[in-house]
């Protein structure tokens, strides 16, 4: 007996849905993803990657983003997670776009329009992994990264990429973390 598997694909950055419909044999499953199989605990949750620490599953793509190709032209937003990163990137969307704040409200998430180099999610297909969308694009890209400038992909150093960093005090990040922390549990 065979079962039918749909998978949906959304969000892609031009707009567009996918479905994709696969027939599985009951007596031969397929071998199954498991979304995280190590967790924050466990010993594999991060890999040192030139001194970042890459948490799982964004370090299972770090050969290609160490393959990627930055141009002179591309944009480069690297900031420490919880610090703004979202914040800049509308900063650099806008002035991208003439300081257009329609640019804001198209309906496209801005992680689509200026995607995460290193994101990754072992459930998507390899052609979906932002590294590999934003090497279909042409020069002139914007991407964010959390990466440390020894992890970066060494195209953006030797092509001269515009890199846009966000510093912020680490006692402020601890404050953000605590109160975003705070707010999940008094919600409850």
């Amino acid at each position: 007996m065979a079962e039918k598997i749909q998978t949906v694909y959304s969000g892609a950055p031009n707009g567009v849905t996918t479905t994709g419909e696969k027939e599985v044999s009951a007596a031969k499953p397929g071998p199954t993803v498991q979304m995280w199989p190590v967790g924050y605990h466990h010993p594999d949750w991060t890999k040192d990657i030139n001194g970042t620490k890459v948490p799982y599953p964004f370090w299972t793509v770090m050969d290609e983003v160490a393959d990627f190709q930055a141009a002179k032209e591309d944009i480069a937003i690297c900031t420490f997670p919880k610090c703004g990163t979202t914040w800049m990137n509308a900063i650099v969307e806008m002035i991208t776009k003439n300081a257009d704040p329609a640019c804001l409200h198209d309906g496209k998430s801005l992680e689509w329009k200026n995607p995460y180099l290193e994101l990754s999610d072992p459930t998507w297909p390899p052609e979906r992994r932002p590294n590999r969308l934003l090497a279909t694009l042409p020069p002139g890209r914007v991407f964010f990264t959390h990466l440390g400038y020894d992890a970066l992909p060494k195209s953006i150093a030797k092509n001269n990429t515009k890199v846009k960093c966000m510093w912020s005090f680490n006692a402020s990040v601890y404050v953000i973390e605590l109160d975003a922390f705070a707010n999940c549990y008094l919600s409850m």
